[in-house]
């Protein structure tokens, strides 16, 4: 009986520490200057989570499985190369379901960088991209830059203005 009661106590304890399994996480400016997300655990218990950024911005969408150890970071210098935009979210789902996120405050300064004598600015107006064989890759939302229509393909700024096509890494893609 008393390894019942063990086996009970025990369980109960390893099902609390997987529910309670959380994190502080804030957006922090580094010392390269670019923005991270920086996650601390504050359970105590290594616990699977599945993370997802996501970007409305530039029409971005990351996410991966992860074993949260003491924590995690997300950014530019991390396997993700995650370029971090205000307004962009993290949300973390804990092994029992639980979602959290968090929305970036700051944008960095990477988005900020001079591109043939101007800088990136979004417009409401979005293309459909597709393949020569008729594969869907996406909408795609247009920017302007120096007077030009751009859109961000792959993290590739691809001009578009006066074309119906593009040829971007072997392949020829149509735009609608």
């Amino acid at each position: 009986m008393k390894r019942f009661f063990l086996f009970l106590y025990l369980f109960s304890y390893f099902c609390i520490g997987k529910i309670s399994a959380q994190l502080n996480g804030q957006f922090l400016q580094g010392q390269d200057g670019h923005v991270y997300f920086q996650a601390t655990n504050i359970s105590g218990t290594y616990f699977n989570a599945t993370v997802i950024a996501i970007s409305e911005y530039n029409e971005r969408k990351n996410s991966e499985m992860i074993t949260v150890g003491q924590g995690f970071i997300l950014g530019p210098s991390t396997p993700w190369r995650w370029y971090w935009v205000q307004g962009d979210r993290i949300y973390v789902t804990y092994p029992n379901g639980q979602q959290v996120f968090w929305e970036c405050p700051y944008t960095d300064a990477a988005y900020n960088v001079s591109f043939g004598g101007g800088y990136y600015s979004p417009t409401n107006n979005y293309v459909n991209i597709q393949s020569e064989t008729g594969a869907k890759k996406g909408q795609y939302k247009v920017y302007l830059n120096d007077g030009k229509k751009y859109i961000n393909f792959y993290d590739t700024w691809i001009c578009i203005q006066g074309k119906q096509r593009f040829h971007f890494s072997g392949n020829w893609y149509i735009i609608n």
